[in-house]
């Protein structure tokens, strides 16, 4: 899976038709990054600015998310929560994350040129949400701590570099 760019989610190496709606995607996004299952409340008030029914709303796109899952069970709901398991999953967020939190001065040169190489883009391209003021403050929010760990992997890498032998 990955965020930067546009949405993308391959599965055994085939691209994975996505919903159009800009909701679904930016649900699973957000679950997928979520470290923790995710109270209802929370992803309505996250992705709906006073719509009818909120709830609904969020069942809905569940429901489509699930459609588009290798399993339909990777959307885990425990009474009022909602969690999204990707293990045996690779996604690129997560794995820069997880890079970033065990220290990238401590990264050797190859680990350090994979990572830059996830970088393809903007951190959710495109998944602009008009009236979910939230949600994009947390896509700024991510974008800005994406952005300061693709600098600290440039520069550890520049400085990781073999000399010229000239």
């Amino acid at each position: 899976m990955r965020l930067f760019g546009p949405l993308t989610i391959t599965c055994d190496g085939a691209a994975v038709q996505l919903p159009a709606s800009r909701k679904v995607r930016a649900l699973f996004a957000y679950l997928a990054l979520a470290p923790h299952a995710v109270g209802r409340s929370r992803l309505c008030e996250l992705l709906w600015d006073v719509p009818n029914d909120p709830r609904g709303e969020l069942r809905w796109c569940l429901s489509k998310l699930r459609s588009i899952l290798d399993d339909p069970a990777r959307i885990e709901t425990s009474g009022d929560t909602v969690a999204l398991d990707l293990s045996g999953s690779l996604v690129d967020a997560i794995d820069i994350a997880f890079a970033a939190a065990g220290g990238i001065e401590t990264l050797d040169l190859q680990r350090l040129q994979d990572l830059s190489e996830l970088f393809s883009g903007d951190f959710l391209e495109g998944l602009e949400i008009d009236r979910s003021p939230h949600f994009m403050s947390w896509v700024t929010a991510q974008r800005r701590r994406f952005s300061s760990c693709h600098a600290a992997i440039l520069e550890h890498l520049v400085k990781n570099l073999p000399t010229g032998s000239g």
